[in-house]
């Protein structure tokens, strides 16, 4: 199938301008550092990130070289989240991508470090991106992928996960941890790609509300999955959420209206690449893809 060979492509692509970017140092004690980085980051990843972030680039006329450096540096900064994510002061979990989280292949110390040294890399890797392309938008850019991160982003829907874990009774709360923990990181891969190759303020918004939809599709999909599928399949624990008494869409919805609110998002999603005008087949089956992946 064309898509899956071009999927795979691409994630190639990302892992060897990540082995570049990370296997530079020499001392024993880099060595050490970067193995336990190359294990979590080099696993069985989709790369749905950093691959939404080239495709909108070259939907948009640059090409992928132009903005792999940046592209790489968003999935460090994924990686980083499931390795703190994973430890078990958060959510305790074992098993991520198939194989043993890394605070248990290493150590929970060495978890640590190893999303501080991920995190750290990916700003590292975005101001080396900066100093290459500077313009104001690349500026902007990496402004857009720093606050999506930080505090008032990714950061406060992990802090309200884990405050609200045992709090956690309405739907409102639930979509503004996934809304913030989930989504954006999801939405600044697609709009920094809009903002570096220069989108009009038109096409920024409506690539705001597309992402949106994908990274609310991406919870909405994970639930349903870890509610219909086994562990195996899946490839991480399955009874994460009720081991942390965490609720999820499943628990407020059910899984026929789940599902529905997905087919809904769906059309929008389609209708939103629509109106952007976007030309690239392969965006069209990406998005196909996330809203029916199996895993």
């Amino acid at each position: 199938m064309e898509f899956k060979k071009k999927l795979k492509e691409y994630q190639k692509y990302i892992n060897d301008e990540f082995k570049k970017i990370n296997n530079g140092s020499l001392n024993q004690h880099s060595l050490y550092l970067n193995n336990a980085i190359n294990y979590s980051f080099l696993s069985n990843g989709k790369r749905i990130r950093p691959i939404m972030n080239i495709v909108f680039f070259e939907a948009f006329g640059g090409k992928k070289e132009n903005i792999i450096k940046f592209s790489s540096a968003i999935e460090m900064i994924h990686t980083y989240s499931l390795i703190h994510d994973d430890l078990p002061a958060i959510d305790d979990d074992v098993l991520r991508r198939s194989r043993a989280t890394s605070h248990i292949k290493f150590n929970e110390a060495t978890a640590i470090l190893t999303g501080d040294a991920l995190l750290n890399q990916a700003y590292e890797t975005s101001f080396s991106y900066l100093s290459e392309n500077f313009s104001i938008n690349v500026l902007k850019a990496c402004k857009y992928l720093a606050d999506s991160a930080g505090k008032e982003g990714m950061i406060i829907g992990q802090v309200a996960d884990v405050e609200l874990a045992k709090k956690n009774d309405t739907l409102e709360n639930l979509e503004f941890i996934n809304e913030n923990k989930t989504g954006k990181l999801i939405r600044a891969s697609i709009v920094t790609a809009g903002l570096i190759s220069n989108q009009s303020d038109k096409i920024i918004n409506l690539l705001e509300e597309y992402s949106d939809n994908i990274g609310i599709a991406f919870q909405l999909k994970d639930d349903l999955l870890e509610a219909t599928v086994d562990e195996k399949t899946l490839g991480k624990s399955i009874d994460s959420d009720y081991r942390n008494e965490k609720n999820t869409y499943i628990n407020f919805m059910g899984i026929e209206r789940t599902k529905n609110k997905l087919e809904r998002l769906k059309r929008r999603s389609f209708q939103l690449l629509d109106e952007i005008d976007i030309e690239n087949k392969f965006i069209y089956d990406l998005t196909e893809y996330i809203f029916n992946r199996r895993n």
